[in-house]
Order: structure tokens, then sequence, then C-alpha cells
């Protein structure tokens, strides 16, 4: 359970304002206005509550820090309607929350506002203190987003839900007493924080400014390799830690302190990083002249990021010296052709998937006595970055026992088959992934077919690029 600190004081009380926490990672800013706020500070993750009116609270909590794209989560008193200043009240807490917001905020941040529709147990107009608040909250939108540079979403949350009420703005209403009888946040309601965005996704809504090459002085995440690699030689100034810690929170992973050490390395990162997001790559840029499709080094990137959803680490990713060191065409060496943006990102996602899929347990391996989650035994790149290689610790001719036959025989008997059926997004299984990223390789902007291969050969797994 996250650890929530109090934060603030109410103006005419000695009580918090809000009971708060944050990280350094994630872009995902949960704040709830409810009069019950202080309910997720000491209700246990299975205890009970004894009002109607504080259910959900705790579910909030629960689920959403669990989220790796998640930074910070605020819950914050709802003013009373009867109070003598309430308006003042309202004005106090929006100050409040917006304070707290540029301390832990940086540029990549998505705010979440949810509301109580009502103060207290009545349900009449005279208790509607979460319209007042989303009220003001439009009044001052201008003045608000422009000092806090981040883009809020706002709905309300109820006992009733979408009863008949005032909803001027045409605010989603989540009901609370629908998160208590399934004890799970609802479709809608997750949909409604993007919790169902892929990491992908993510990554290319924090980076879609990254990497202009008409960047200003003060903009860490410059074009230019050069001047990436200047950071090295003045750590003292914060340059290199402050891009480090962007790269890191952007993709979800801790990279190994050796990899932040050479100009090699960070260059290679840094142009590896060119194809995979940021303004240039072809997920987000349509102009065919400038933009970059997925290479070897950006295939590495997206592996890390699946390895770390899959097994919560990267350490079987990074075992040997640092990789990077000797990889100056990881960078050029394409594994896909030019796409436009919409295939192109559907073509990472599903390089994503198959890597997920490829990681995931199977029958776990012993070493030594302990047994490992990761099915990776060893990777490296190879011809300077043109290939990236990936033993795993099972082979293609292996029997599972969730399947009949191995994934080799399944391979072969689809390709023999009148029709091939290439499966949705997101696939079920290895097989599915297989097919259709075989699908996504086969188009180009400017033909047909792509530059790169992926190759399975017994345990030996092979990306590589003939460009």
């Amino acid at each position: 359970m996250i650890n929530l600190e109090a934060f603030g004081r109410l103006r005419e009380r000695q009580s918090p304002l809000g009971y708060v926490w944050h990280r350094d990672i994630g872009s995902r800013v949960l704040i709830v206005i409810d009069d019950w706020y202080d309910i997720p500070v000491w209700e246990s993750d299975d205890g009970e509550v004894e009002s109607s009116h504080a259910y959900g609270l705790t579910l909030l909590r629960n689920k959403v820090s669990q989220l790796d794209t998640t930074r910070a989560i605020g819950f914050f008193a709802l003013p009373d309607p009867g109070a003598k200043d309430y308006k003042a009240d309202i004005q106090y807490l929006i100050e409040g929350i917006s304070n707290w917001l540029l301390d832990i905020k940086d540029s990549r941040c998505r705010g979440y506002m949810i509301v109580d529709y009502y103060y207290g147990e009545g349900f009449n107009q005279a208790h509607q203190s979460g319209t007042a608040v989303v009220e003001h909250w439009k009044s001052q939108e201008s003045v608000l987003s422009k000092k806090l540079s981040m883009p809020m979403k706002l709905s309300h949350i109820s006992i009733g839900g979408t009863r008949k009420t005032s909803n001027p703005y045409g605010l989603e209403i989540f009901r609370k007493t629908e998160m208590n009888a399934i004890q799970e946040l609802p479709e809608k309601l997750r949909q409604w924080l993007d919790m169902n965005e892929h990491p992908l996704d993510s990554l290319w809504h924090i980076s879609q400014d990254w990497f202009l090459a008409g960047y200003e002085d003060d903009d860490v995440m410059k074009h230019t390799t050069g001047n990436i690699q200047e950071y090295l030689e003045a750590p003292e100034d914060g340059r290199l830690a402050t891009y480090r810690h962007n790269v890191e929170s952007a993709v979800g992973l801790s990279m190994p302190d050796s990899w932040w050490q050479s100009p090699e390395s960070v260059g290679a990162i840094h142009e590896s990083l060119k194809c995979l997001c940021g303004a240039l790559c072809c997920g987000q840029c349509d102009e065919n002249t400038i933009k970059r499709p997925i290479s070897t080094g950006a295939t590495f990137l997206i592996a890390l990021m699946a390895h770390q959803k899959q097994c919560g680490d990267i350490e079987a990713l990074t075992q040997s010296d640092n990789i990077w060191n000797k990889a100056d065409k990881a960078a050029t060496s394409f594994v896909f052709a030019k796409q436009d943006c919409h295939i192109a990102q559907a073509s990472a996602i599903a390089l994503y998937d198959c890597f997920r899929l490829l990681f995931e347990v199977r029958d776990k391996v012993h070493n030594n006595g302990i047994y490992e989650n990761s099915q990776v035994k060893k990777i490296m790149f190879s011809d300077r970055g043109r290939f990236l290689r990936i033993e795993l610790s099972w082979n293609s001719h292996q029997k599972t026992t969730n399947c009949a036959g191995s994934l080799s025989e399944r391979m072969t008997n689809i390709f023999q088959g009148d029709v091939i059926r290439i499966p949705d997004s997101p696939p079920k299984n290895t097989r599915e992934a297989m097919l259709r990223l075989w699908n996504l390789m086969a188009i180009s902007e400017d033909g047909c077919f792509s530059p790169g291969v992926l190759y399975l050969e017994n345990n030996l797994l092979t990306i590589g690029s003939v460009k």
C-alpha cells in the first residue's frame, strides 16, 4: 500500500487539505476531491467502509497506484457548501491543488480529476458542492492551463452515478456503489483513466516534442548526438541526469549506470531512441524524408520494456558488458520500412507484444537451485549493432503444456493452410503475435516488405537488418 502524506491545511480547521503521494516516474496524476478524502489514509487494503458515501476511494488508491504509468495521487477535501466562506474555500482548494501539481509534475504529466458530486449525505441542490468546484475550475481553465502546462480531464463520482442531476459540462459520472459491488474499477472508468493504454502509447505521448531540430537552449532532449554527449563532460550541471531521468521515466525502467558513462553508449541510446519515439520516429512523424523507422537499437529498447513488464526487471538483458559501446549501427539498421504513423505504431506494438509473449514464463528456469522467471539466457548485438541476438531458455521445438505441438509445428501448420488469418491486437499467444508482426513487416510506404528479418532457430532469436 502506498504511503499517503498530509498536505496543507484547511482554511478554518487544522485538518489537512489533502493526502498525497508521488514518485519521479510515470505521467498519470490522479486527483480525487471528496468529503471522505481521508478514508484511503487509514483504511487497509481489505478494510470495510461503514458509509456507502466512501465507497471506491481505497479501490482507486490501490488500482491506480499499481500502474507503472502513474506518477502521483492526491485525495483532497471537498468544501462544505454550508460553510460561511464557501467560495473562498473552493478557491483555496484549487490554489492548493495547483501548488501541489507544480511541485510534482513535469512536462509529460496528464491530470485526471474526479470530483464527488454531493457533500455529506444529502442529495439535493444544496449539497451539490462538486458542481461548484468544477464550475470554479472551468472559469479559471485558461489561467490554470498556462500555469500548469498539463492537460486535465474532469469527471464526477457519486453514489447514484448517472441520476437526474445537473451536469452542465456533460462530464462522466461514475458510481461508488458499482465499484464497491464488483471490487474493481469499471471498464468505463479504466478507459477514462487511460489505464488500458499500451506502454508504447504512453511513451509516444510523453516524448512527442523530443529531439526537434529547432530546440531551445535549455531543452535537454536535443536532436544532435554531439550535444547529448557533451553532457558527459560536465555531469555536475545535471543535464545528463535530467536526460537520463526523462528517458527512464518514459520507458518505465531503470538502466544500468554503465550505459550512461561513455560517449559511444550515450550516442547509441540517443540515436536509437529517435527511431522509437520523439518527433522524428515513424510513429509520430508524417514527413517521409526525415522520419525514422524502428531500428535494431529501437528493437532492443522495446525488448527491455517488454521484459520489464513481463518479469518486473531487465536484469537478464543487462548481464554482459555495456551492450551499446560497440553498437554504432544499431540506430541505422532498420527492421521496418517507412510506414505512415498509424501503421508504424501498430508495428512497434506488434514487436513489443511478440517480445512480451516470447518472454512469458513457461517452465521456470532452474539455475543452481534457484528458479528464475526470465526466459532470456543471453542477449547481444553483433556486427556493430546490425543484428540483435537473444538466446532463450526454451526452443521452438519444445512441447508446451497448454497447447498441442511445439511453436515450430504450429507455425508450419498455419503457413501450410489455405487461409492465414491475421489475429487482432492484442495477441493471445506467441503464434498470434508472430503472425501479426509478420503481416505488418510487409507494409512499406516506398514499396513492399521490410529491410529487417526476425528469425527464430531452436532457442536463438535473431533480429537484423540488410539496410
